[in-house]
Parts: C-alpha cells; sequence; structure tokens
C-alpha cells in the first residue's frame, strides 16, 4: 500500500503525520519503507535521533525529481510505502499520488489552511480522474481543546466544504 502524505501548504504537519504513521506500523511489525521528498529532511534528521536509542528505524530513502521507478521497485519489496512531500505543488507530489493508495491531507483549523486546501482538493480530483483507485482523507492537526473565534471560523467553514466535495464526502 502506498500512503502519500501531501499538502500545498508548508507546516501543516506532513512529516510529523508521516513519521507518526511510520513508528505505529513499525510497533505493528508491518514492513515499511518511507520516502522523502522534501529537501527539508525531517523524516532524515528524526531517524537519526531515533538510531541513537535501542528503538526499530525504518528504512528510509531520500529522493527529488522523478521518483516513478523508486516507487516501482519499493512496491515489490515492502507491505507499506509511506511518502513525506514538500509543502508545495510539486512533480513529485503529483507523480506520488498517480502511484498512490491513498493521500493524507494534514491541516489546520485556520482560515489560510482552508483557502489553501481548496486547492488541493482540486488537484487531487483531476488525479482521481487518472488514478481511480486514490482515496483521500483530510486530516485535521493541531486542533486547539479551547478554539478561538477565528478558529472556530474556519472549522465552520471547512465542514461544508468537505461535504459537498464527492471524493471526501465518503470518508466523512
Amino acid at each position: 500500500m502506498i500512503i502519500t502524505i501531501a499538502n500545498e501548504k508548508g507546516g501543516s504537519g506532513k512529516s510529523t503525520l508521516c513519521l507518526n504513521l511510520c513508528v505505529q506500523l513499525l510497533l505493528d511489525k508491518k514492513d515499511i519503507v518511507a520516502l522523502d521528498t522534501d529537501s527539508q529532511k525531517s523524516l532524515e534528521v528524526f531517524n537519526n535521533i531515533r538510531s541513537e536509542t535501542n528503538l526499530p528505524n525504518f528504512t528510509l530513502f531520500n529522493r527529488t525529481g522523478n521518483i516513478t521507478d523508486t516507487l516501482k521497485q519499493m512496491t515489490d519489496k515492502y507491505e507499506y510505502i509511506l511518502i513525506d512531500t514538500k509543502g508545495e505543488h510539486s512533480k513529485e507530489s503529483q507523480r506520488a499520488m498517480l502511484l498512490s493508495d491513498w493521500v493524507l491531507i494534514p491541516t489546520t483549523p485556520s482560515q489560510l489552511d482552508t483557502a489553501v486546501l481548496l486547492d488541493m482538493l482540486e488537484r487531487i480530483r483531476d488525479i482521481q480522474a487518472l488514478n481511480e483507485n486514490l482515496k483521500a482523507c483530510i486530516v485535521m492537526n493541531r486542533i486547539p481543546t479551547i478554539p478561538t473565534l477565528k478558529e472556530k471560523k474556519a472549522l465552520i467553514d471547512f465542514i461544508p466544504l468537505a461535504r459537498k466535495t464527492p471524493s471526501f464526502r465518503a470518508e466523512m
């Protein structure tokens, strides 16, 4: 299974979500690999810190550019492939989603994130026309326990948007 974590906005929690999924799949004794297409290499930093402990590491590759061949090779070797993408509209993100089973879109309850999410949903819809098996899920991140009025408004604006989006409605 190929899972891409993508959002065109930086700082939405893509790398953190990818790391947490990697660790959970390791704990579940799954055969996993992570592919980091972001030049910040957050996954590598985390995996290096983790290697200094007795905790198990996950296999990690850093790739930019054409990742298609790399993904095809990984598909034969690993049960789960998790792809961390950079916070921008990129060829790597598009290729990853074209070859994925799932795309997870972390976002925060802010008006800016909601506005960027609209463009992201349109791009995913276009990719789903080419990859009919691609499923998508929006992952709300950093939701405060006592939201401000701005955060409440962003969530109120977001929920009808998600319900109107056919490819996401089934997941809600």
